[in-house]
């Protein structure tokens, strides 16, 4: 089986590596060339774009920014579906809404591509070793056919429904995660402004039951103001806006995603790059 990988970033990269080891032969594309050097000099063949790997490949994975980073990538005459492989199956693990979700999958249809959601679960190290947990959206045909290649990624991998039910369940993990973040900044600002010793305090929360152990593992950078990206400020803020969005579509009213949306977008721009943690330093560091 030819599987091609495009988006070559934090997350893709490792992904793309998990893919090749597995002993898939793999193209790649990427917006910088360089970005793919890695994958190039342990076996990967290079695609000049989008549209070049699609002739190449019975399986492509994206793993790009947004909705509008995925059809700049698959539509147009340089994009993937422009010259697919016959049966080709697109696998999107990019995180967008259900409702976009589904237009890829349309937009597919329509040049003959099968679509398969497969939004993943973990940050960059569960990406470099391959345990990842991956949600499946689309036909069952098609999970089965791209099911090998998304073992090499992770061992759990959850088939939630049809197009758009993946996307769905990514945003309901990211609303807790994200939500849950800009309540552990608000404790940790309560206690520096009456005076808590930092150390102290983080050492407290690290202990503590209401802390899980995603966010714990958060704690040292908070103390550091060290916020390498696992997951990116910017992109916890698109997450939570497109699961607001999504629900006042459904005219379902989320009040606290909406707040803490609000309170990500509000941090110093200098830091949207960074861990999405960062959401603490303005409370830290007062």
């Amino acid at each position: 089986m030819e599987v091609g990988f495009i988006g070559l970033g934090r997350m893709g990269e490792p992904m793309a590596r998990r893919i090749l080891e597995a002993g898939f032969p793999l193209v790649v594309h990427a917006r910088r060339r360089e970005r793919a050097d890695g994958l190039l000099a342990v076996g990967a063949r290079w695609a000049a774009s989008p549209a070049e790997l699609g002739a190449q490949v019975d399986v492509a994975l994206t793993m790009v920014r947004d909705a509008d980073a995925v059809a700049a990538v698959t539509l147009g005459s340089q994009g993937l579906y422009a010259r697919a492989r016959s049966g080709m199956v697109h696998v999107d693990c990019t995180t967008v809404s259900p409702a976009q979700a589904r237009e890829i999958a349309r937009r597919g249809a329509s040049a003959g591509v099968r679509v398969v959601h497969a939004p993943v679960l973990g940050s960059v190290q569960p990406a470099r070793e391959g345990a990842l947990t991956v949600l499946l959206g689309g036909d069952p045909e098609d999970l089965t056919r791209v099911e090998p290649v998304l073992r090499s990624l992770g061992h759990r991998l959850h088939a939630v429904g049809e197009h758009g039910s993946a996307a769905a369940m990514k945003l309901a993990v990211n609303l807790i995660l994200g939500v849950s973040m800009q309540a552990l900044a608000e404790a940790i600002a309560l206690g520096v402004s009456e005076g808590l010793d930092l150390e102290a305090m983080l050492a407290i929360l690290a202990e503590s039951p209401s802390v899980s152990s995603a966010l714990r593992s958060k704690l040292a950078g908070i103390r550091d103001a060290s916020y390498a990206a696992s997951f990116a400020l910017e992109l916890m803020v698109k997450d939570l806006r497109l699961a607001a969005d999504t629900a006042l579509a459904r005219l379902l009213s989320l009040p606290v995603t909406a707040a803490a949306a609000h309170a990500y977008a509000a941090t110093d721009p200098v830091l949207r790059g960074q861990d999405f943690s960062a959401v603490a330093e303005r409370g830290v560091r007062r």
